[in-house]
């Protein structure tokens, strides 16, 4: 950075520069704001808008007025607008839960021999807390995907956080879905029938 402009960034910025964060980038500096706009400027324009010499004729201003930059120029209603939908996710949550019940297999596979000791396999315990967990998101809607190893092969546990989740999410009116990923070889009748009651999708 040369002393011209360590000098010119020393002085009170002018009422035309809005917040922003600016690096040299090649030949050019790049400008950031808080809305989530960016801008590249030529080493001129930059000199420019940092000085307040900008001219309204310019180009580069129309756009920096546009994305945000110009302080005294901002069209607020649209710029916050804009954050709202750049931050949603943030005030949203987490939606997608993958919870593992076991690392248990019923079939070989090529990244995968066949067994694995019961150890493995997810507790009562430890699906109290994972369900308690998913719903502190604050998301209106969850879904839950239930996984292995083969999430059969963990069916105490698998049938717990099904009616737990079911009857939570009714509890605090979440809407809620629950798929299960599984080769479905350790699946009968019985199993079969609480799935579909409890609206799991396979």
């Amino acid at each position: 950075m040369s002393e011209s402009l360590s000098a010119l960034l020393e002085k009170p910025l002018p009422d035309t520069v809005g917040p922003c964060l600016f690096r040299r980038v090649g030949d050019a500096w790049v400008m950031t704001n808080e809305w989530g706009q960016h801008q590249r400027l030529s080493e001129a324009d930059f000199r420019a808008f940092l000085g307040g010499a900008m001219a309204e004729e310019n180009p580069a201003w129309g756009q920096l007025h546009a994305k945000g930059f110009i302080r005294n120029h901002m069209n607020f209603s649209m710029l916050a607008s804009r954050y709202g939908r750049r931050t949603a996710p943030l005030r949203q949550g987490g939606t997608l839960h993958v919870v593992s019940l076991t690392q248990r297999t019923d079939q070989d596979s090529p990244y995968r021999t066949a067994g694995g000791s019961p150890d493995t396999d997810m507790s009562l315990t430890t699906a109290r807390r994972v369900s308690r967990f998913i719903f502190e998101s604050p998301s209106s809607e969850v879904t839950v995907q239930l996984r292995g190893g083969e999430p059969l092969l963990n069916w105490e546990v698998l049938e717990f956080l099904v009616r737990h989740m079911r009857s939570f999410a009714a509890s605090v009116r979440r809407r809620l879905r629950i798929g299960l990923v599984s080769n479905l070889a350790s699946l009968d009748a019985a199993r079969m029938d609480f799935l579909a009651e409890h609206e799991v999708e396979l």
